[in-house]
């Protein structure tokens, strides 16, 4: 599948029309009127659906009527098999795989599946503004690190505060530092990729993300492509930045982080969410049948 947010092998936040739909302010009846910023989600999702090859032989309903509240600095794992939704739901999120039904809400913006009219060009390009403000806001480290190769480590950290928040060299290169500082690449800033680890690879993915300046990041399965010993670094540097008080939605199989680290662990099956809860008790203690089978059979 293309990812709109990915170019020439990079990821980046772009003003484009990927998604389609409105962001709106959300209304104040949305949420608990005496909540406190800590009871506020930073996150809402509500009746939110994806299905891929829709009317067609192949088509696969991805998330169900996905309900679920992320709140500031809670640190929330997604767990289950291949093909349950999770990395869907992850770019549901951020909009780069834009729900068909449901809503959104983030940071007091709520993105609902609703279409502007193709001729109201002022609208389009509100809408694509905040759409890239949406997407700034949201840090996203998959798989794969997607590094421009014939660019340097401080370059490729650089691209997004340049390209898509359109600020000065020297702030981008001040945030891309200290970004790389945070993961400890800083004395790697004039090498090329070529040169890195894939440990040292995922660093950088992560530092360019962080010079956004984002309030959440989101993890799609960002260790799954490294070896053993490499895959321990990168845990070390997520956990830091939990303990930080960064907000995060992980997509792991590494339920030792997720019981560690994780303030909630949800289990996904068939595109909803089977079970939801604190993540150490959750995982010690499972109730649901789906999440207990596959919790046995990644322990053999």
């Amino acid at each position: 599948m293309n990812d709109p947010l990915v170019k020439n092998g990079e990821e980046l936040l772009t003003t484009g029309t990927a998604a389609e739909g409105e962001i709106t302010s959300a209304p104040e009846t949305a949420l608990d009127p005496g909540a406190t910023p800590e009871e506020t989600p930073i996150i809402s999702l509500r009746k939110v659906s994806k299905t891929y090859n829709a009317g067609t032989a192949k088509e696969v309903k991805v998330l169900k009527g996905i309900n679920l509240d992320i709140y500031p600095g809670e640190v929330v794992v997604l767990v289950g098999p291949s093909g349950c939704g999770k990395s869907t739901l992850l770019r549901s999120m951020n909009l780069i795989a834009p729900p068909d039904t449901g809503s959104i809400t983030f940071k007091g913006k709520t993105w609902s599946n609703s279409q502007i009219d193709f001729f109201d060009f002022k609208a389009r390009k509100a809408e694509a503004q905040a759409l890239a403000q949406w997407r700034m806001s949201m840090g996203m480290v998959f798989q794969s690190f997607n590094l421009f190769p014939h660019k340097t480590v401080l370059q490729n950290a650089m691209i997004g505060p340049l390209r898509a928040r359109n600020i000065n060299r020297d702030q981008a290169e001040r945030l891309a530092r200290a970004g790389l500082k945070k993961v400890g690449m800083d004395q790697k800033a004039d090498f090329f990729p070529s040169a890195l680890s894939g440990g040292q690879k995922q660093r950088v993915a992560i530092a360019r993300a962080l010079a956004m300046e984002p309030d959440v990041m989101l993890f799609d399965e960002a260790t799954s492509a490294l070896d053993p010993e490499l895959r321990i670094d990168i845990l070390e540097e997520m956990k830091q930045l939990a303990a930080e008080g960064m907000t995060m939605i992980v997509v792991t199989h590494e339920l030792a982080f997720a019981r560690e680290v994780g303030s909630r662990v949800i289990f996904m099956e068939s595109g909803q969410i089977a079970e939801d809860g604190p993540a150490k008790e959750t995982i010690d203690n499972p109730t649901h049948p789906r999440f207990i089978e596959f919790l046995r059979a990644l322990h053999h």
